[in-house]
């Protein structure tokens, strides 16, 4: 018998409740609604944590958390679903990653994989191709330990369109041979990637508007990081930090940033219609599996609802 082909897509971020195939309006996700109709949807999903270091070994593993100790990435003495997939069944392997370091071959995650490529630790001088640059918010993100610890801080995110078609052109060369394929993307992932995507859910609005209030909004939350981070472990009682976001993020900036975090889920599920429709072109079958590491908290009212998708 034929091994099916697999495909993996995890969504860096993605909250369910923002899915318009789980009722929200307006619908961010017309193609993954239609596509909802034939598949399966887990309506009770949850994240095991809201930090991504935390929920990809179990993912890759299957495993629970802290089965092994503490322990950050994946422990060489515990074996990957790439390399489960790879030794006892045959599959290709193939792991393309935006970029997000936590997800780097330093934590393990290459292991298993014929290719693997994430986009923090490659050099791209091509800004063409649907890449998305991060500019000036680059230079703060260098503040936080988890870029600052990095060889470099990366200056292109390479987005969903991009990463879709390169996923297409390696499984367009060789159809035949049964492949794993996992795809990370970073577009739902703040800084959010979600400008076209506003434009078509909600009203035009000119660009330097929304780079202004999300460079309010990324201020804002690095100045209150650095805040805490002067605090005591005792000093950060959940009610401060609340009070801190209440008092430092105002209601109109989040309420934009909310909806070009809503324009970046449209986004990723455009990108998701054309990866299925070039695999069904190719006539590429097999079984695609869409999930994310968790969600986020985005403001006072939902800080308890950062369960991912």
């Amino acid at each position: 018998m034929r091994l099916p082909h697999i495909v993996l897509i995890t969504v860096d971020s993605l909250r369910a409740d923002r899915c318009g195939f789980l009722g929200y309006f307006p619908n961010t996700t017309p193609f993954l609604k239609e596509e909802a109709q034939r598949g399966i949807v887990f309506d009770n999903f949850y994240s095991n944590s809201v930090q991504t270091a935390f929920t990809f070994p179990v993912i890759m593993t299957g495993t629970p958390p802290f089965s092994w100790g503490y322990y950050l990435g994946i422990p060489p003495f515990v074996k990957t679903l790439a390399e489960y997939m790879r030794v006892n069944f045959g599959y290709r392997t193939f792991g393309i990653v935006s970029t997000n370091p936590a997800l780097s071959s330093d934590y393990g995650y290459n292991r298993g994989f014929d290719l693997f490529k994430n986009y923090s630790e490659v050099s791209i001088k091509d800004k063409s191709k649907g890449a998305w640059v991060l500019r000036s918010v680059k230079d703060k993100l260098k503040q936080f330990p988890l870029f600052r610890k990095f060889r470099r801080a990366p200056k292109i995110l390479p987005d969903a369109k991009w990463l879709v078609r390169e996923v297409l052109g390696i499984l367009g060369s060789n159809p035949y041979q049964p492949f794993f394929v996992w795809l990370h993307l970073m577009d739902v992932h703040i800084p959010y990637n979600g400008y076209e995507g506003y434009m078509r859910l909600y009203e035009p609005t000119p660009l330097d508007f929304l780079y202004g209030r999300m460079w309010k909004y990324y201020v804002d939350l690095i100045e209150i990081w650095r805040d805490l981070k002067s605090l005591s472990q005792r000093e950060r009682s959940p009610r401060r930090v609340l009070k801190m976001i209440k008092d430092r993020i105002d209601p109109s900036t989040l309420s934009v940033v909310k909806k070009i975090y809503d324009g970046a889920v449209y986004n990723v599920d455009k990108s998701l219609e054309e990866l299925v429709e070039g695999l069904r072109r190719s006539q590429i079958d097999g079984y695609i599996v869409i999930t994310s590491d968790h969600g986020l908290p985005q403001s006072l009212e939902d800080r308890r609802k950062t369960d991912g998708g």
